[in-house]
């Protein structure tokens, strides 16, 4: 685990037990002020029968969107092992394949996927808005042509629409390079959309940017 970014290395088996208590429990309720129901509408709005998710946390989100649903592939992606290994264990019904890889590299993948799911993950890649923008366009190229990627971010606190709650935990979240978003304001994410998809979309509820962009 040592060699991982702190991003992912937070990620533990004993963090991942109240992972889905802390984050879409609380911090999206009170802090974030983008409660869980919005994302999971968001996933169940975009996610086809071919997908790939990154960095899918515990699983318990994408289990909740899917519920009934059925689908013909599931692959999930993270360069920790923890997480994939939670997150598989939740997703079993699905039987998922498990990719262990960075999103800062090329992905070890031959196939396209209809849908790619990015939850909470962009405002965790350090780098320029050029960087993650860059991100964005190798995962557009693994996309059918009428896949969609889609996901949600926390935006900078330079916005003015933060509470003052939010924007100090940002503030810890950054020092500590669990959050590398400081340069993620709105109008950077539609720059890197527009570079990235022939259309797009973006949503915005408290300090969450719900995006996705098509080919």
């Amino acid at each position: 685990m040592s060699d991982l970014p702190a991003s992912a290395r937070v990620y533990n088996n004993n963090i991942l037990k109240f992972y889905d208590f802390l984050v879409h429990g609380i911090s999206d309720s009170f802090i974030w002020r983008c409660p869980k129901p919005n994302l999971i509408q968001w996933y169940r709005q975009h996610l086809r029968s071919q997908h790939l998710d990154i960095g899918p946390g515990s699983g318990l989100l994408l289990r909740e969107t899917l519920a009934q649903r059925s689908l013909a592939k599931l692959v999930l992606l993270d360069v920790n092992p923890e997480c994939l290994i939670q997150a598989s264990a939740n997703l079993s019904q699905w039987q998922p394949q498990c990719v262990r890889a960075s999103i800062m590299q090329p992905l070890p993948l031959s196939e396209q996927f209809e849908s790619i799911g990015l939850g909470y993950i962009l405002h965790c890649i350090a780098g320029t808005p050029e960087i993650k923008g860059a991100v964005l366009q190798r995962l557009a190229e693994r996309l059918t042509a009428d896949g969609v990627l889609f996901g949600a971010t926390i935006l900078s606190a330079s916005e003015p629409f933060h509470s003052n709650t939010a924007r100090r935990l940002m503030g810890i979240y950054n020092q500590r390079q669990i959050f590398a978003n400081q340069t993620d304001t709105l109008a950077n994410l539609e720059t890197m959309l527009q570079q990235a998809f022939q259309r797009y979309e973006i949503k915005r509820i408290g300090s969450v940017a719900l995006f996705a962009g098509w080919q």
